[in-house]
């Protein structure tokens, strides 16, 4: 029996088959998948160029959906921005309204779908999009920077629109940056962050340790740093803007004023020779006498292996990470107290770690296995191989925490397995079984036409990649997604 569902999303039009399929193991055993299929259009005249995405591909783990994904032709956003400029340059004039240059960010959250532009010297822009439910339409002035900034959520475009806008006064945000009991910051910046969708606003410099942005109501976070100094604290504090009150939102923060901690050590490779190179990242957990500030900041060693850092006291995390391509594993450090000038002595790092075994499915080997491993705990770095005919593979490794993606080739009805193991948890096993996968195919089209060698992302909610395929010279793809995928909450 089939069932044929026409579903329209707020991207796309595409129809979903469900087949039982005989092939598929688990008995009765039936859970629902929520995915997102993203496609990334190959280039072609006459072809849409944006990443579009199809959402709410649900099927069970019984059994093979078949995805029909016609593109969508872009749309045009355009528009003016304007606003009300406090500080003209004509003298005697105590305000004007001005064209105001900046950007754009015309984006769907948690999808691929963004476009950010910039306006012309007169505030005038042009965007191409894919229509959709769900847009968040920013508009971000640059000059002048004090005008607040504009965030509009869960917008619907599905056809030209001309989103132009004029930026008011709003609210002001204001407040000093205090040094001690009779000193101000004198450098540094301040911004607003748009609570709900991360956008980031225009950025202002203090003066004399005063500070005045503007903003329209909702919620935010005040963000002070310096970009040139980076011994100063980011500083943090959420507000809510408007409400309830009709004047702007004061916040004021006092730094302690104690002198930096100078932090020295020597870092040694596995032989025991200076290690040039080396980053050591340094990330506050907590600063001493400042809840509301934050660090970060790296060093490297030199020739002599030698570094020396300079931050602000209070707790730390330090993560070592070798230079690309060395054979050596990234370490981290944890709750590092520094309250005074500190030497933390010799390091030595430690070799990577060899892992070796055997990848099988349903108890046969599986050859030209793509496995990669990524340190999650430091470093970042990423190590990967191609098993052998036979499964096999050997593949040197951090000693961390490792997360393993084993991608089987086309045609083995496994799916891209995923693996949350250390180097000394895998040693234990001789083999690595990959799951079993639901049987996704389709094909992807524009205007009834077919799209050769798109590729085609299959994520769940959480905006993890679980599988990855590339559509051929008819628009056809066919991939098999784990039966692992966290079923759906909703």
């Amino acid at each position: 029996m089939t069932l044929l569902l026409l579903m329209l999303t707020g991207c796309a039009e595409y129809e979903l088959a469900m087949e039982d399929s005989a092939e598929m193991a688990g008995g009765d055993f039936v859970e629902e998948y929520v995915l997102r299929l993203d496609v990334w259009p190959a280039a072609g005249e006459g072809m849409p160029s944006l990443p579009q995405s199809f959402f709410d591909v649900a099927f069970d783990s019984n059994s093979a959906y078949t995805a029909a994904l016609a593109l969508r032709s872009p749309v045009t956003v355009t528009g003016q921005l304007t606003g009300f400029d406090a500080n003209p340059t004509a003298i005697g004039v105590p305000g004007k309204d001005s064209v105001v240059t900046g950007f754009v960010d015309l984006s769907v959250p948690g999808t691929p779908m963004e476009r950010v532009v910039a306006t012309d010297a007169q505030g005038f822009f042009e965007a191409e999009v894919v229509p959709a439910d769900g847009y968040t339409l920013a508009l971000i002035p640059e000059l002048p920077a004090e005008l607040p900034f504009l965030v509009l959520e869960n917008e619907s475009v599905f056809g030209p629109i001309d989103l132009s806008t004029y930026l008011d006064y709003a609210f002001p945000v204001y407040g000093t940056v205090a040094v001690g009991e009779d000193a101000y910051l004198d450098s540094g910046v301040a911004r607003l962050v748009h609570k709900s969708s991360g956008i980031t606003g225009p950025t202002v410099s203090l003066d004399r340790g005063h500070y005045m942005l503007r903003a329209y109501p909702g919620e935010y976070t005040l963000q002070i740093y310096d970009p040139e100094d980076l011994y100063v604290p980011l500083l943090e504090q959420d507000l809510v803007v408007g409400g309830e009150s009709l004047e702007g939102v004061e916040a004021s923060f006092t730094l302690p004023g104690l002198p930096p901690v100078l932090v020295t050590g020597e870092i040694r490779d596995p032989d025991g020779r200076p290690y040039e190179d080396v980053e050591l990242r340094f990330t506050s957990t907590a600063l001493l006498d400042l809840p509301q500030g934050s660090h970060s900041s790296s060093v490297a060693t030199n020739q002599s292996g030698l570094f020396i850092a300079r931050l602000p006291p209070g707790e730390y995390r330090v993560e070592y990470v070798p230079p690309f391509g060395d054979e050596v594993s990234s370490e981290q450090v944890t709750g590092l107290s520094l309250s005074e000038n500190s030497e933390l002595g010799i390091t030595q790092l430690t070799p990577l770690s060899v892992v070796q075994a055997q990848v099988v499915f349903e108890g046969e080997q599986v050859g030209a296995t793509l496995v990669r491993a990524e340190e999650l705990g430091a470093g970042g770095r990423v190590f990967q191989t191609t098993a052998a005919d036979d499964g096999y593979f050997s593949l040197p490794v951090s000693t961390g925490p490792l997360l393993w993606t084993f991608t089987p080739p086309y045609g083995v009805e496994a799916a891209t397995t995923f693996k949350d193991w250390d180097a000394v948890e895998f040693q234990e096993r001789s083999s690595v079984s990959l799951d079993a996968g639901i049987l996704l195919e389709g094909e992807v089209t524009f205007e009834g036409e077919a799209v050769p060698y798109s590729v085609v992302d299959v994520r769940d909610q959480d905006d993890t990649l679980w599988a990855q395929t590339v559509t051929d010279e008819a628009g056809a793809f066919s991939v098999r997604v784990s039966t692992q995928v966290e079923p759906s909450e909703d």
